[in-house]
């Protein structure tokens, strides 16, 4: 495996991995969200700031999840053009 697959499969798992937390964050502020709301309670961060911790994680996450991706275009771009051929992978959950 050449340096540029390996890159490629290591950006494949650190997005699948990027992807379950990013459908855990979405899980736990629904989550969140039921408890308040059945409370009574508020989330203090987002009275201040507008946006919930929860909020400023996803956002990050899928941030990641945009970055990984392109570095992925990037590297199968590098691919084509040193001859070795597009790598063939899944495509990304969104």
């Amino acid at each position: 495996m050449t340096d540029l697959a390996r890159a490629i499969a290591e950006s494949l798992k650190v997005r699948s991995n990027a992807e379950v937390l990013l459908r855990s964050l979405l899980e736990a502020k629904e989550q969140s969200e039921t408890l308040l709301q059945s409370t009574g309670g508020k989330d203090h961060l987002r009275t201040l700031t507008g946006k919930s911790s929860l909020d400023n994680a996803i956002a990050s996450t899928k941030r990641m999840i945009e970055t990984i991706n392109r570095h992925i275009e990037q590297f199968e771009t590098m691919g084509e053009q040193s001859g070795s051929g597009p790598v063939s992978h899944p495509s990304p959950t969104r």
